[in-house]
């Protein structure tokens, strides 16, 4: 299958420091894509050069074998949806609102059936007429996943790529609501759309991901299916931590156990 999004050497530099290192990857329609790392490996920054909203100094974003640059900005929300790490709205918007605003412009009784579905999905339907400044940060939070599901489904309807970029989606959210969310993130991908989230959780990226990408000082340190890339050897290169990944059964995804872990020596006082 060809690629639906590629970056090309792409490098980030802020004065001195580099926050990206040429970086190449490439992904398909139907991928769970996981990017992991520790504090500062460039996950976010990475995520951002993906979604268009930051420039990289060199190296170049094609989405469809087109350079991501030459999209207008309605073109480019058609083809893609972002869940940033942090959402403020200071105006007290209904969660409905907020929710239909993924739909852009679109507006038609199609587009409403869409976002009750979502609100649905979602377990948000009974806060619907609640404003959005009033919610915690949980609920914050799915209210605007909610949204750029609908963005996702809207963009779709038109012909649009179907990209999901979304930066510590399961922040603020508890664990019922986690496991919530990957299994619909999951779903998304299996239809067909291409899913690419950051995660600090590892254990949580293991259960959503199909492909990890493990990030360490802006480059890529390794890059493939969740029991190849979570193991004892990475956890200690790039986490600086002593542990043996764990797996259940032969077919069950790795994970790790904070009560094993120890700090590798460089981390050791």
């Amino acid at each position: 299958m060809s690629p639906v999004l590629e970056a090309e050497s792409i490098s980030v530099l802020l004065g001195s420091k580099t926050l990206l290192d040429h970086i190449n990857l490439s992904f398909t329609p139907g991928e769970a894509v996981a990017l992991v790392g520790p504090n500062g490996a460039g996950k976010s920054t990475l995520l951002r050069v993906l979604a268009g909203e930051l420039k990289p100094r060199f190296g170049c974003v094609r989405l469809d074998g087109q350079e991501l640059v030459s999209y207008s900005p309605q073109r480019l929300a058609e083809h893609r949806a972002v869940l940033s790490q942090q959402v403020n709205i200071v105006f007290p918007f209904t969660v409905a609102d907020v929710v239909r605003m993924g739909a852009g412009q679109q507006r038609a009784e199609k587009t409403e059936a869409v976002v009750e579905a979502t609100l649905t999905e979602l377990d948000l339907l009974d806060l619907a007429g609640h404003a959005i400044t009033t919610l915690s940060g949980g609920e914050r939070q799915r209210a605007h996943f909610a949204r750029v599901l609908v963005q996702l489904a809207c963009g779709q309807s038109l012909g649009g790529l179907g990209i999901l970029l979304l930066d510590e989606p399961t922040n603020s959210l508890d664990l019922r609501h986690q496991l919530g969310m990957l299994e619909i993130l999951r779903r998304r991908a299996t239809q067909g759309a291409l899913v690419i989230a950051v995660f600090h959780d590892l254990n949580l990226a293991s259960v959503f991901a199909t492909r990890i990408v493990v990030l360490d000082h802006g480059r890529i340190d390794c890059d493939g299916r969740p029991d190849e890339t979570i193991t004892d050897r990475m956890l200690k290169r790039v986490f600086g931590i002593e542990m043996a990944a764990s797996k259940a059964t032969a077919s069950t995804a790795p994970f790790v156990l904070p009560q094993t872990m120890t700090a590798a020596k460089r981390f050791s006082t």
